[in-house]
């Protein structure tokens, strides 16, 4: 473990007195790791496997906040103490008695960037530490041995100690000015490395507008059987209008938020309910109650709203998430098309808290006769008693996020039994699976 902070820079913290070789503070960002493919959302804390929280604090506090100011001022270190996490931020002071003087290590002019890689088996404490020593953006894939695959762990938390790869290769994306040599030393003073590590040679970066680029990935989507998805800057009709081919048109905002439709989870759900409500119109049911637990951007609560729900709430952990479906909702549905009740509530992280919320949820509004989730095996695991508590005697389920290929139906099965029966598995394209459940008529 590292006995103080000084320690973690010893070469940066010598010699480097002018201005054109300075580390400036950088912000804590999002990291986003990929899962399976799937962009997955980190958060900005000073999490690590194999060292201390405390000793990762020290090294990514250290890394971020030795710099000198013209002004004389300096940085105190403050530790914020939560669940699963020890951070370092920084705050400016002027001189007062507990802080560290700042040295400074610039990068200069950050308009073009390379990227660098290193192996890790400790990715996320490394990303974060790319992140302080100035790098723009910090990524980890997994990394396959020879004659294995790359095995992905999905995880129930974001603060899950489980490794994501058993081996993974970071990437830093950093001004093309900046000195690799002093990163290297940064990374093994702060690993305590006995030799540098290898950063391969630095890839540059084309300059373009990454913006424009990204919009320009995004081509409309075709969504279930009636539905056409736009994001903000598709040309074509009003969310709630019909497009050219008679698909009727959500606009969504985009974003961090999961589930635009792009993915064979997010059809396969949204293929659900229009099964179920195509059921109900020649039934001639009506009045459904539509629960969406782990909304993302909102979009099965949309579309179960549009389908004819009289009630559709979509419910999430993340709290931008649940603003994000909300804006949504506002660009998707016209009053004069929609009479159902829809809105977007956010609910506890923590999985022993769901149950109360969700029962407390279904007697406000009613019991849920349909429940639709879409997130992954682990947290529907945990979650199965707060399902059950929202869902009405005979209310169908549908869960998906799952994989055909890891055992997950059976494993939805054992989890679910003892509240749902008449389980069903659907095959999904790319190996997914979505399995439908109805909730027993006594309630246990």
């Amino acid at each position: 473990m590292l006995s103080s902070v000084s320690q973690v820079l010893p070469a940066v913290a010598q010699g480097s007195s002018s201005s054109s070789s300075v580390l400036p503070v950088s912000r804590q960002r999002g990291l986003e790791v990929q899962q399976a493919g799937l962009p997955a959302r980190h958060g900005s804390g000073c999490r690590r496997q194999g060292l201390s929280s405390l000793s990762l604090a020290a090294a990514t506090w250290a890394s971020i906040c030795y710099r000198r100011r013209a002004s004389g001022a300096v940085l105190s270190q403050k530790r914020h103490s939560g669940p699963g996490r020890s951070c370092g931020r920084a705050s400016a002071s002027n001189g007062s008695a507990g802080t560290t003087p700042v040295v400074p290590l610039g990068f200069g002019d950050s308009s073009s960037l390379v990227e660098v890689e290193m192996e890790s088996t400790e990715p996320e404490a490394l990303m974060e530490l790319f992140l302080g020593l100035g790098a723009l953006s910090a990524a980890a894939r997994g990394n396959a041995q020879p004659g294995k695959p790359v095995e992905t762990v999905l995880r129930a938390r974001p603060n899950d100690g489980t490794p994501l790869w058993e081996r993974s290769i970071v990437s830093g994306m950093f001004p093309a000015a900046t000195d690799m040599a002093k990163v290297a030393e940064a990374v093994r003073a702060a690993f305590d490395f006995d030799e540098l590590p290898d950063l391969g040679q630095p890839r540059v970066v084309e300059d373009i507008d990454w913006v424009e680029h990204v919009q320009k990935s995004w081509e409309p989507l075709s969504l279930g059987a009636g539905f056409r998805v736009l994001l903000p800057w598709h040309d074509g009709p009003a969310g709630g209008e019909n497009s050219d081919d008679g698909r009727l048109v959500l606009r969504l905002e985009g974003g961090a938020a999961f589930g635009l439709g792009d993915h064979p989870t997010t059809q396969g759900a949204v293929e659900f309910l229009e099964r179920r409500f195509g059921d109900d119109a020649r039934d001639g049911r009506t009045g459904r109650r539509v629960l969406d637990y782990g909304t993302g951007s909102g979009v099965l609560a949309i579309c179960a709203a549009h389908l004819g729900a009289a009630i559709a709430v979509g419910v999430d952990v993340e709290a931008p998430s649940v603003a994000s479906a909300a804006r949504s909702c506002q660009m998707s549905l016209l009053p004069s098309t929609s009479r159902a009740r829809l809105e977007f509530r956010l609910s506890p992280e923590d999985f022993s808290a769901a149950p109360g919320f969700a029962a407390a949820l279904a007697q406000e509004l009613g019991p849920f006769d349909m429940v639709v989730a879409n997130i992954l095996r682990r947290p529907l695991v945990a979650l199965a008693p707060a399902l059950a508590a929202a869902a009405a005697p005979g209310a169908v389920l549908a869960l998906t996020g799952l994989r055909s290929d890891l055992g997950d139906y059976e494993t939805i099965c054992q989890a679910f039994g003892s509240h749902f029966e008449a389980f069903r598995e659907r095959p999904l394209a790319g190996g997914w699976l979505l399995v439908e459940a109805r909730r027993a008529e006594s309630r246990s």
